[in-house]
């Protein structure tokens, strides 16, 4: 994962670039600037880093705080000075407003992370249930545990899948359905789905004539 700039690093790019009439910042999204500034399309672009997406031109980045620009570039189409082209939906954090999002699956007893997940097998010739690691034998192979019959799977299903048991290596507690959680890369923070929010990302163009 790539590292995140600092205010005051993000600062000396622009000042650096600023003598190159091609670098864009958010100041140079307003009606009086975005047309002499602007070649071809304004694109999202996912990334790993600061919020989880920011916004190129030319194939340039566009720099400031991805938040304004967004609703900067809004506030042009809705003014009709660009059009905007839907390009994808993303959950994103309540806390901070990142995309950059990890789905964790939790123990619901403890909300722990630290779980496992253990399939249960029937096997089909004399029934007998157990975990599947219990069928498995040190040099490899599968075995009954209960009438010592060697499985080989090449005459077909030996084994019938059961049902998946998680265990929780913090509390001790198993479970047949852990806790859905996400989990914000940026700032941290540990919601449900049901929390998360929605942004809508669109590419957006200078209408053609202008105003």
């Amino acid at each position: 994962m790539g590292s995140i700039e600092s205010g005051e690093d993000k600062m000396d790019i622009i000042q650096d670039e600023a003598e190159n009439d091609e670098v864009v910042t958010v100041s140079d999204l307003t009606k009086e600037k975005i047309a002499k500034k602007i070649k071809g399309p304004i694109t999202p672009v996912v990334s790993d880093r600061d919020q989880g997406f920011h916004y190129t031109n030319n194939g340039k980045r566009i720099f400031g705080d991805v938040n304004e620009i967004r609703y900067r570039l809004e506030l042009l189409a809705s003014e009709g000075v660009l059009e905007s082209e839907y390009k994808g939906s993303y959950a994103r954090c309540p806390n901070c407003g990142s995309i950059r999002l990890r789905f964790l699956l939790t123990c619901p007893h403890c909300g722990s992370s630290n779980i496992e997940k253990r399939s249960i097998v029937r096997h089909l010739k004399c029934g007998f249930i157990a975990p599947y690691n219990l069928f498995q034998q040190q040099r490899g192979g599968l075995k009954c545990p209960k009438c010592g019959e060697p499985i080989s799977f090449e005459d077909g299903r030996v084994l019938d899948s059961v049902v998946s048991i998680y265990s929780c290596n913090s509390c001790k507690k198993s479970f047949t359905k852990p806790k859905e959680m996400i989990k914000c890369e940026s700032c941290k923070v540990e919601f449900s789905p049901e929390d998360a929010d929605i942004i809508h990302l669109n590419e957006y163009r200078l209408k053609t004539p202008l105003g």
